[in-house]
């Protein structure tokens, strides 16, 4: 909790200094600490008492190792699978994830279709909803566009 009083920044720099009483009856009425069994307790713990901007400093600096530390944990552990924006975008938009892999390798439908072994008409198909495409169509497709079959099925 940061607290601002008038007075206070006199005693900061006071290693181990005492807070003054009136300071100190302000700090824990702005803490919502009251009556002697309250106050006895609330000396027998440490406060520090620092400068708005010195808390927002430290505050930001917490927060970035914070932010460091996640990225550790999911750099360890990364599976290597990349969704390019462009992919992702298309699907948000509406289209279907073979579709979209489809746009993103730069390959017609002639030639996901001859590549991947099935016919125009059904790559059309299942990139219109129209059809679905079976297990092994999709293992097929997602081999011939180098990506993991789960990233093609739908809501996958």
């Amino acid at each position: 909790m940061a607290w601002r009083g008038s007075g206070v920044h006199e005693w900061l720099a006071k290693p181990g200094g005492v807070v003054p009483g009136a300071v100190a009856a302000d700090a824990r009425t702005a803490a919502g600490v009251e009556g002697a069994d309250q106050r006895d307790r609330l000396a027998d713990r440490e406060f520090a008492v620092v400068p708005i901007e010195l808390w927002n400093k430290l505050a930001d600096q917490a927060e970035a190792l914070e932010d460091a530390v996640m990225f550790a944990q999911a750099k360890k552990a990364e599976d290597g699978t990349r969704i390019p924006a462009d992919v992702l975008q298309a699907e948000l938009l509406g289209d279907h994830p073979i579709k979209a892999w489809r746009q993103h390798r730069q390959l017609t439908q002639d030639a996901l279709a001859a590549k991947s072994g099935i016919s125009k008409p059904y790559l059309s198909q299942i990139e219109n909803r129209k059809r679905d495409g079976t297990a092994d169509i999709l293992a097929t497709l997602a081999k011939a566009l180098s990506v993991p079959m789960e990233l093609l099925h739908e809501g996958g």
